[in-house]
């Protein structure tokens, strides 16, 4: 699917007064080295924050889920109520993480944030 294609997918606008959280998260395949990065970026489309980080060895579906993570525990944090979500992670959208997050050596961390959030 090319940049011109008229059913790529492209960012949309959050309604006004809401917060989006777009997540990714990316592999090294030759290390397994993984990066997660978020970004929430308000109804004109500014960003509010974003960031980025290193997380080690961990498989695509951890490493989206991770980012995810990181960008609801910031809103969390912030205190922002009227959020949506956006990523391009299959899995997660169909709750199908092929690892299972116990095997993570962060589980513990991620069953926390869960109960938390």
């Amino acid at each position: 699917m090319g940049p011109r294609d008229k059913n790529s997918i492209k960012w949309t606008l959050p309604h006004p007064g809401v917060v989006k959280i777009n997540f990714d998260g990316s592999v090294l395949q030759q290390s397994s080295g993984a990066v997660v990065s978020f970004v929430l970026r308000d109804d004109a489309r500014c960003p509010v924050v974003a960031d980025a980080r290193c997380i080690g060895k961990a498989n695509v579906s951890v490493t989206k889920a991770t980012a995810l993570r990181d960008g609801l525990l910031k809103v969390k944090e912030m205190n922002v109520k009227n959020v949506v979500v956006e990523g391009d992670s299959y899995q997660l959208r169909q709750h199908e993480i092929q690892m299972p997050l116990e095997a993570h050596p962060d589980y513990p961390r991620y069953q926390n944030d869960c109960y938390i959030l």
